[in-house]
């Protein structure tokens, strides 16, 4: 009886007294009973979500000191060096060495985004605004070749942030219509009497309107990727070579990132939305028959 008394004096508690125990068998319900009250329609308006909030930091990129430099679509700056590029003599060489002692001790750096212009040089920090104008205006940057109003021109004429914009308004008439979607309803099985989550069948004109939406949206959003891409891309070669190699110029990484991220998670929307309708088209070609 000693020995028995023992044993049990230094056995373990009970499962359900644990707390670690306890609260990951209330977390496991809880997740389990997410799952079976979010329905397919919610996920896909998480994704619209992410695509829009995309599109916005994008066209959102160079319009604040703070986080504006880091999302960009084209970057300027003065080559750094202590020697001229190689070019071939002759009157072209000669330009080349001429602007290449111009920019020598200037260590000018700018950056566009669709609606702002960002430019510091090595002993200040970054400094954006709308335009070129409004940009010189609070500092005076040594800028021998004007590369400021370089990029000021390239954002006004050759990026066009309408695409992004009207991806964006289509989203939320995407998530809009999402909203009219059926949710989990309760009902009862009548052969075992327990409760189940029932869902109804979208409206087929409501889901061919999100179709349709989230199919422009996903066209826009392509032919504003390929568009940025392409003219950063260009831009950047074409200055490079009239400048005589003595301005540098590159493509934003984060926002050639941005863009064609917005473009994937418009085309997953579309993909998913596209399941829906075929998947119930084919449900109905089964009733009927």
């Amino acid at each position: 009886m000693a020995r028995s008394k023992s044993i049990r004096s230094v056995s373990a508690p009970p499962a359900s007294d644990n707390p670690a125990r306890r609260s990951r068998l209330n977390f496991t319900t809880y997740l389990k009973r997410l799952r079976e009250w979010v329905g397919f329609h919610h996920v896909i308006m998480m994704i619209v979500v992410c695509a829009a909030t995309v599109s916005a930091i994008l066209v959102a990129g160079c319009g604040s000191s703070h986080i504006g430099p880091r999302v960009y679509l084209l970057k300027l700056s003065y080559l750094n060096s202590e020697e001229p590029p190689n070019t071939t003599p002759g009157f072209w060489g000669n330009i080349t060495v001429s602007a290449f002692e111009a920019v020598r001790s200037t260590h000018l750096t700018v950056r566009l985004g669709y609606f702002g212009i960002c430019a510091k040089d090595d002993r200040d920090s970054w400094v954006c605004r709308g335009n070129a104008a409004e940009l010189t205006a609070i500092r005076r940057f040594e800028d021998p070749l004007g590369i400021t109003l370089t990029a000021n021109k390239l954002k006004d004429d050759v990026f066009f942030p309408g695409l992004l914009l009207g991806s964006t308004g289509l989203a939320i008439v995407v998530l809009v219509l999402f909203c009219f979607f059926p949710s989990w309803e309760e009902g009862r099985d009548f052969e075992t009497g327990s409760d189940l989550g029932v869902m109804s069948f979208p409206n087929r004109r409501i889901l061919k309107l999100c179709s349709a939406s989230s199919g422009l949206a996903t066209l826009f959003a392509f032919t504003s990727a390929l568009w940025q891409h392409t003219s950063a891309a260009a831009a950047s070669t074409v200055l490079e070579m009239t400048t005589g190699l003595v301005v540098k110029a590159s493509v934003g990484t984060v926002g050639t990132a941005l863009v064609w991220l917005g473009f994937v998670l418009w085309l997953v929307v579309f993909i998913f939305v596209m399941l829906i309708y075929l998947s119930l088209s084919l449900l109905d070609r089964l009733t009927d028959d």
